[in-house]
Parts: C-alpha cells; structure tokens; sequence
C-alpha cells in the first residue's frame, strides 16, 4: 500500500474506536466488510449478512448503512 495511504489510514485509526479490532487492517484490507458506494457523503451502503455485529452501521429507511471512516477512505481511494 502507498505510504501516503498508509499515513492517511493511521490517521483515521487514531481518532476512532473500532469492535472489531481494526479486523480489516490487520489483514492488509483482506477481511474487509461488503459495501457499496451509493452517493452519500462519507457513508456507504452496508452489504454484510449481519450489519448489526458492527459499531459503525446504522438503519435507516430500511437499508444499512456504513459510516466507518476507514471503510469509506478505503472504497475512495483503493476502489474496494
């Protein structure tokens, strides 16, 4: 990964608390959660079976969103 990226993500990680334990980084953005860009400043669209095991997701007009700053950097940046 770019050191800049890098930099930006450790960025992010000092400044929120993750359940699950920063899961996603620590496998080098293999065990990354499903979701989708639809449009919405700093949120994603949650696509995981079960939504409700993350801090970060919230309902809302009967869809699950993602507001996890380090999952919406990375769908910007790194397109996953």
């Amino acid at each position: 990964m770019d050191q800049n990226i890098s930099k930006e993500i450790e960025k992010i990680k000092s400044r929120i608390t993750c359940n699950k334990d920063f899961l996603c980084l620590k496998s080098d953005l293999i065990e990354l959660c499903e979701a989708k860009d639809v449009g919405i400043e700093s949120m994603l669209e949650c696509l995981e079976e079960n939504p409700g095991e993350c801090t970060f997701s919230f309902v809302f007009d009967n869809s699950v969103y993602c507001k996890c700053p380090i999952r919406y950097f990375v769908s910007k940046k790194l397109l996953k």
